[in-house]
């Protein structure tokens, strides 16, 4: 994939009191002004009223800090002082402080730090008016350190004032701030200490020196024992930097830190005080036909770590306990080459190295970019409550849990690009994560998918690089996940690796996880140019309807896993030469493991490159496409105009041999002969898997999949399986939709009347449209859905007339609607639904309407469903 940081004009909104942030935190209908209980000093007090009326003086002319005459004691503060600054006057720190209490600048008051060497250290910064340390036009050129420490967990600052107001309408907005299982979040309005906070009118304004370039890749491997790095833009990076250089294997802990020696002329060349331990690599893998040539790329990444204005943590944070930065309702930011260190407290909610807190439209007047958060304990990036944060050309190293995190699933309208994130950790100890979702630590955690991500890169860590999740602690699910999906566009996610227990085997090193989303059908998504490579995970896992577009992957346990979803063009490989020196390689390719999966929900692939399957020891046993080991499968996976590069299997859907009745007997490899839940069909519309333009069915050998016993690849000699035989050939005249008992499947059986073909245990399953099933055992509510049009009629055993027949909709919560019963057996499908006679209940089941078009899988909402495809038996 073309790597690309495009340069966009930074949108600087200059300070003038607060008055802008003030009336758009307003407009949003999320603050209520007024007096603060809580306000017990001058600047809480000023914090209450109205910032329109006090405008800080900004910082031309500002009072010396060191002149006994600007205090109002006449004494310059000493250590451990608590600090109100002056009312309507700016002070310009021209002398070495030493370390305070607690800081306050009142609403019309600006503190200054002009450009000398310093260390400002205190336990609190607390901002109304302005903290200036350089601006867009003026930054700071001298090394300036701001250090929050001296507080210890008890200690805290209650937020006022506006902030306070802000919290408590965000709470009552939303029903208390809980899930419905009554997962309730603390929200505020403590805000804890060793802590900078804007609120109330604050502006913090930190600017260091323009260095240009945070970030970029490696043009050339660099190989173990290397000195000297090639990069693929040219940087004005300073001799003493710190940088970090990414891994480039399935190991994110190969990432290593060092410092810059010298830079060439160019900026193309670092230098680099120490030989690296790890090989990395810059490795980009083509593919060409008929004129058109697709390419992969897996570059390193390298992140320049170091900034001369800082704000730090204490040097030897106790149990993680680090500094913070917030900024509340009333408050804004505006970051520029600075260095965050040591920031965040371990386990403690709303505690991070940057969080937005409940700023409601406010965000909007904020931006970071170009800055380094590393050595962080507690995320790096929260946006809560807030929308319209631009975020962009960051680089994050080491924290625990997520890096970047939008809380609840409310916040819309952020912008997050060109960010760099490495070193998601995972933390063993529960009582130690924040949220649940923290057991699978992602570089971006986004609930609400109305957000715009572009050109981000995640370059390794503990869980998943990019989690879209409408599931694990997501406050607003519901409509999150039917809203809109926002911009999705060259993004990069790689070297993530889960390997600890304790998290759920699919959300396990993913490298983009998209869980869940349902959209506004016929309404789809689109992502484009996304890119995962070097995962032990699924490198794509997109759950709903997306159009995903010139993707690429490489070197993932799985290539890509589509639900509901559909990718056009793009290249994904299995094995290229970034994997044959990786230990890791015999695990990323193992028997059973594809470039493409097949698993649960609908999923069509057009114009999609394969290859890099079978042809080497290694990959003797990955495949283009495969069942992949999954337990269940309930939609065909569709396919036309794919095209291969590789020497393996096209197709492994497996039948393994099973001794029945003394003789032998091919069934599903994973669960048995008999069992239904792990049925798998794969519809070639155009033969791409043979190449001879015949379209054609592949199954694996589930009951109700199979006709004959032709087999693409016949027997394959001894796996781990034992001997298999792989892909049943079908008529592409079959059709199969979903049938799902919603209850435990335990103890029914399901048998085909026409050819007696039968399941025990039958849960989720595929079942041929035209056909009559008799149901032997306790089913009461089941799905029936598809991609198809047609209709099905089950026989169930019931001892009595049931009360009610009804049907409803999955998506909507399930109003049932009852259906009227038949005039007799014989109408059962001409004017009824169902019809009971001798203990059984005859039920006719239609899927009306046109079938789903390929390239819109996901969409069976558009066919008639005659309120929905739920179905209930009641006694």
């Amino acid at each position: 994939m073309p790597f690309s940081m495009t340069a966009v004009p930074r949108r600087r909104v200059f300070f003038t009191g607060g008055t802008a942030l003030a009336v758009s935190a307003l407009a949003a209908g999320l603050l209520a002004f007024g007096p603060s209980s809580a306000a017990t000093s001058s600047a809480a007090t000023s914090a209450a009223a109205d910032p329109s009326d006090m405008a800080s003086p900004g910082c031309d002319g500002a009072l010396p800090w060191g002149a006994a005459s600007t205090w109002s004691d006449g004494a310059v503060p000493g250590e451990g002082a608590d600090v109100t600054l002056p009312a309507g006057a700016a002070v310009s720190v021209d002398v070495d402080v030493p370390h305070l209490g607690r800081v306050e600048v009142p609403g019309d008051a600006a503190l200054c730090f002009p450009d000398r060497d310093a260390v400002f250290s205190a336990r609190e910064i607390i901002v109304h008016g302005e903290l200036q340390a350089g601006t867009a036009e003026r930054p700071l050129m001298s090394e300036l350190t701001i250090k929050l420490e001296g507080g210890t967990p008890e200690d805290d600052y209650e937020l006022t004032g506006h902030a306070a107001h802000a919290i408590e309408e965000y709470t009552g907005s939303h029903q208390g701030h809980c899930t419905g299982s009554g997962d309730c979040l603390h929200v505020g309005p403590s805000a804890g200490t060793n802590l900078l906070l804007a609120a109330n009118g604050g502006s913090i304004e930190l600017h260091g020196q323009d260095v240009g370039r945070t970030w970029t890749e490696l043009a050339a491997t660099a190989e173990a024992g290397a000195t000297t790095l090639e990069l693929d833009e040219a940087v004005s990076w300073r001799v003493g930097d710190e940088i970090v250089v990414a891994s480039s294997s399935v190991d994110w802990r190969e990432a290593e830190s060092a410092r810059v020696e010298e830079v060439s002329g160019d900026g193309r060349i670092v230098r680099l005080d120490a030989p690296l331990e790890h090989s990395h690599s810059s490795i980009e893998t083509c593919e060409t036909a008929d004129g058109e040539t697709r390419c992969v790329a897996e570059r390193a990444e390298v992140g320049l770590l170091t900034h001369n204005v800082k704000v730090a943590g204490p040097d030897e944070p106790v149990d993680g306990f680090g500094g913070q930065i917030m900024i509340a309702a009333g408050g804004r930011i505006d970051t520029a080459y600075t260095e965050l260190v040591r920031l965040g407290q371990k386990g403690l909610i709303g505690h991070y190295p940057i969080h937005f807190h409940v700023t409601g439209a406010g965000g909007a007047d904020s931006e970071v970019a170009d800055i380094s958060m590393h050595d962080s304990f507690n995320r790096q990036v929260t946006i809560h409550g807030t929308d319209g944060v631009r975020v962009s050309r960051t680089v994050s190293y080491l924290t625990f849990g997520h890096s970047f995190m939008l809380e609840d699933g409310f916040e819309t309208g952020n912008q997050l690009s060109d960010n760099l994130v490495i070193g998601s950790r995972f933390e063993p100890d529960p009582e130690q994560r924040v949220r649940e979702s923290d057991r699978t630590p992602s570089g971006f955690w986004i609930p609400n998918a109305d957000n715009d991500l572009r050109g981000n890169h995640v370059a390794g860590g503990d869980g998943t690089g990019i989690w879209i999740d409408f599931g694990t602690d997501n406050h607003n699910v519901n409509e999150a996940r039917r809203g809109v999906f926002g911009v999705f566009d060259d993004n990069v996610a790689h070297s993530n690796d889960a390997a600890e227990a304790d998290r759920p085997a699919h959300e396990a090193g993913n490298g983009i996880f998209v869980g869940g989303y349902v959209g506004s059908p016929p309404e789809r998504a689109e992502a484009l140019r996304n890119s995962a490579w070097k995962n032990t995970g699924t490198g794509l896992w997109i759950d709903g309807p997306i159009d995903f577009v010139d993707s690429t992957a490489a070197n993932n346990h799985m290539g890509a896993t589509l639900q509901g979803s559909v990718m056009r063009g793009g290249l994904l490989m299995g094995e290229t030469e970034n994997a044959a020196a990786d230990p890791a390689s015999s695990f990323l390719f193992p028997y059973g493991a594809g470039v493409l999966r097949a698993y649960h929900g609908a999923s069509d692939y057009d114009d999609v490159w394969v290859g890099g399957f079978g042809g080497t020891p290694i990959t003797e046993n990955y495949s283009a496409i495969s069942d992949g080991g999954a337990g269940i499968s309930d939609h065909p996976m569709r396919i036309k105009n794919l095209r291969f590069f590789g020497e393996g299997y096209r197709v492994l859907f497996d039948a393994c041999p099973f001794e029945e009745d003394g003789g032998t007997v091919w069934g599903q490899c994973y669960w048995g002969p008999e069992h239904g839940g792990n049925a798998h069909a794969l519809v070639d519309l155009d033969g791409s898997i043979r190449e001879d333009g015949q379209p054609v069915t592949y199954t694996n050998s589930a009951p109700f999949l199979r006709h004959g016993d032709d087999f693409l690849y016949p027997q394959g000699g001894e796996t781990p399986f034992g001997p298999t035989a792989r892909g049943l050939i079908t008529s592409s005249e079959h059709r199969y939709i979903e049938f799902t008992p919603r209850d435990p499947a335990e103890g029914l059986t399901l048998t085909r009347e026409s050819d007696g073909a039968t399941t025990t245990d039958a849960g989720w399953n595929m079942i041929e449209l035209g056909e009559r099933y008799r149901v032997d055992g306790p089913l009461r509510m089941f799905n029936v859905g598809g991609n198809y049009a047609g209709e099905v009629e089950f026989v169930v055993e019931l001892d009595a007339p049931p009360s009610e027949v009804a049907r409803g909709s999955a998506l909507d919560g399930g109003d049932r609607v009852a259906q009227e019963e038949a005039s007799s057996l014989e109408a059962l499908g001409e004017d009824g639904a169902w019809w009971w006679e001798d203990g059984e209940l005859y039920l006719h089941v239609e899927i009306g309407g046109e079938d789903v078009p390929f390239g819109r899988a996901g969409d069976e909402t558009t066919l008639d469903h005659r309120e929905g495809p739920v179905w209930s038996i009641v006694p």
